[in-house]
């Protein structure tokens, strides 16, 4: 909306709400793997690229009885994502049942961490990421990452290209598709 009181600027991306849905979607997929301390609701940490607010307001509403035990921000350093996630595990331990990462980066720092402690993903937490990296994409087939989102990129591109040839404003979000299990197989190339 603010980029439209200025004509001269176009902005051309992925829609942050519509990711943090997908991604609560993910878990919400598979929540009953998640309550591992029998409590009525889920608990998870935040390892995000930076504060996008958005995501995060759109994953906790879709989430619903989930409860924020940490928001860290990490930019794109899975080693910090690492060695946040050790220490996340070492203060709540059990209690920790979900890490929602904002980049496939922050989770394999985060898988790594969760490795070292004697945790499994799906087992006894769930691990969620963003942007669908090849390695990520084998990593949920493998089931050491719960999910991750591939952005729509072909119709961002056209969207590109629609700016380069008209010159005019635009302004547009591409989707986001979710990715768990069941459909890896359709976006491992």
């Amino acid at each position: 909306e603010e980029l439209e009181q200025y004509p001269d600027f176009s902005y051309v991306g992925f829609d942050p709400a519509q990711a943090g849905e997908l991604q609560a979607q993910i878990i919400a997929g598979v929540a009953s793997r998640a309550n591992h301390n029998g409590d009525a609701e889920l608990s998870y940490a935040v390892l995000d690229t930076d504060m996008d607010a958005a995501r995060l307001h759109s994953f906790e509403a879709a989430l619903g009885n989930a409860v924020c035990l940490e928001h860290q921000v990490c930019g794109s350093d899975a080693g910090k994502a690492e060695q946040q996630t050790r220490l996340l595990l070492s203060r709540y331990g059990r209690d920790m049942e979900i890490i929602f990462c904002g980049s496939d980066a922050l989770a394999q720092g985060a898988l790594a961490a969760i490795e070292d402690g004697g945790r499994k993903v799906g087992e006894d937490i769930l691990l969620i990421g963003a942007n669908a990296t090849e390695q990520s994409l084998q990593l949920v087939k493998e089931g050491k990452l719960t999910g991750t989102l591939v952005g729509d990129t072909q119709s961002a591109a056209a969207q590109v290209l629609q700016l380069l040839d008209s010159r005019k404003q635009v302004i547009f979000q591409a989707e986001y598709f979710a990715v768990d299990q069941k459909n890896v197989d359709d976006y491992i190339k």
